[in-house]
């Protein structure tokens, strides 16, 4: 009898995980340590209301008490520069001198719905299994785009990025997660190599 009721538990946890997913983001947590380089990705939350900022001034208690405590129905949404392994913050005057998110969150991450949006973060999702909408790599700046042998020439890399933190905050505002992969590529009012790499990059995991 205990088996079956944890077994019935477990997939309403599920259903309700799902049905977080599947529906506009209306409360979040947000993850953005400062930095100029990524600073474009602030006017997707800049504005809006019930939304908690955490920067690089937080330390990991601070960060695991505030994700422990939030609803399960609360958004967790991570921007900035990260590789698989999770996203970094500055610390001194190293860009990339630790990890904010890193394996030490993945227990809290897994029970919410979640939004990454670094180089790489579908596979810090895969290989965590977490849910939500990831970026894999993205293209920033010239050097990025060189690495990736994407032709720039003409474009303003600046005003691109404008553009797409302009168009996922869209997205997000107005559509579930599952449909934000599908809807970026639509609303794209014009076509680049920098624009159609960085608005195919963009995964889902239920």
């Amino acid at each position: 009898m205990l088996l079956v009721y944890l077994c019935c538990w477990q997939l309403v946890c599920q259903l309700l995980t799902f049905r977080n997913l599947t529906k506009n983001i209306e409360k979040m947590i947000v993850i953005h340590p400062k930095d100029k380089t990524t600073s474009f990705l602030r006017q997707i939350y800049l504005g809006k209301e019930n939304v908690k900022v955490i920067d690089e001034t937080w330390n990991n208690r601070q960060i695991r008490e505030a994700i422990g405590t939030a609803p399960k129905e609360e958004v967790i949404m991570m921007l900035g520069h990260g590789y698989n392994r999770g996203l970094f913050a500055p610390w001194g005057d190293n860009q990339f001198g630790r990890t904010i998110v890193d394996d030490r969150l993945v227990y809290l991450l897994r029970e919410h719905p979640c939004v990454g949006i670094w180089c790489y973060a579908n596979e810090f999702a895969e290989n965590y299994e977490l849910k939500g909408l990831f970026t894999g790599m993205v293209v920033s700046d010239a050097n990025e785009a060189m690495d990736n042998c994407l032709d720039f020439e003409g474009e303003d890399i600046e005003l691109l990025n404008q553009q797409y933190a302009s168009d996922m905050e869209y997205c997000l505002r107005n559509y579930p997660l599952d449909r934000v992969p599908k809807i970026m590529r639509e609303v794209q009012d014009y076509s680049s190599p920098i624009k159609d790499f960085n608005y195919n990059s963009l995964y889902y995991y239920k």
